[in-house]
């Protein structure tokens, strides 16, 4: 053990020890905390690390000012193979936590003018962002819970923007081929709602489809009515389709409308108590 009554301090600044506060200095001689790295950055090195993103050979992560006259706070892990560059893990000490108690905790906030601490965000501010190469918003959490993907400007709880953006429903524990996965997109003003393949592949044409007209197509993609079906084997349209309407209750029965002659405009009721031929 080394007493030192009046400190030390390495070449002015460089590193000082303050016996007063029992702390340190980097770059400082009134460190601020137990340890005050001042006006510079902290670097983690290895040397199995090969990695030269962070400008300094064998460096795998970095701490320093986000900005370097307002501050903030940057973090950055490189990895020099193919394995993860940052890893962000909690761990809760009980074996049977309470379920609102998270893992990992991240808070945003903002100064509430007086500095004495901060205040909860606005409704359109962003609580967090999350960006591909710190230069695209992929999603957004707003200060009001709004939630964007492919917009950092969500008006709704839960915004999806993009190309024909799409909302997938996937039961993975639906049996047989193709069964799993529903898809609702939109599309030049259309809603459309349909199916894919396990192998991601979109049915052709939309299970439904809704204009912004207001017209509503089953099994076609462009419907001409208030109300229009086709029914397809697969491949094509057939040339006669089947719609069936089950009455329960009431004086019940069965009603069954035929179009035969490629959707003409001959009509049958098979319980043969109306048939129209136009």
């Amino acid at each position: 053990t080394v007493a030192m009554t009046n400190g030390l301090n390495f070449d002015s600044n460089t590193f000082v020890i303050d016996p007063n506060s029992n702390r340190i200095g980097i770059g400082t001689t009134t460190p601020r905390q137990l340890l005050d790295i001042y006006d510079g950055k902290l670097t983690f090195s290895d040397a199995d690390v090969t990695g030269e993103m962070l400008t300094n050979i064998g460096s795998y992560g970095r701490i320093e000012p986000g900005n370097a006259t307002a501050g903030g706070m940057y973090f950055q892990g490189e990895s020099d193979a193919d394995v993860a560059g940052m890893l962000l893990a909690g761990q809760i000490g009980a074996t049977d936590p309470t379920d609102s108690i998270p893992a990992v905790y991240i808070s945003g906030a903002k100064w509430d003018g007086s500095g004495s601490g901060g205040q909860a965000l606005g409704s359109l501010e962003t609580v967090l962002r999350v960006d591909n190469f710190l230069t695209t918003g992929l999603m957004v959490v707003l200060g009001g819970g709004n939630v964007g993907s492919g917009t950092t400007t969500p008006n709704w709880n839960l915004q999806v923007a993009g190309t024909r953006p799409s909302i997938a429903l996937s039961d993975t524990g639906a049996g047989g081929t193709n069964l799993k996965h529903w898809l609702f997109s939109s599309m030049g003003g259309n809603l459309y709602v349909g199916t894919t393949t396990d192998a991601y592949g979109t049915s052709t044409p939309p299970a439904l489809t809704i204009t912004n007209a207001g017209k509503v197509g089953v099994g076609t993609s462009s419907p001409a009515s208030i109300f229009s079906t086709s029914e397809h084997n697969g491949t094509a349209a057939r040339t006669a389709w089947t719609m069936a309407i089950t009455i329960n209750g009431g004086f019940g029965g069965f009603i069954n409308f035929v179009s035969r002659q490629n959707f003409g405009s001959n009509v049958g009721v098979t319980a043969a108590q109306i048939a129209v031929d136009g």
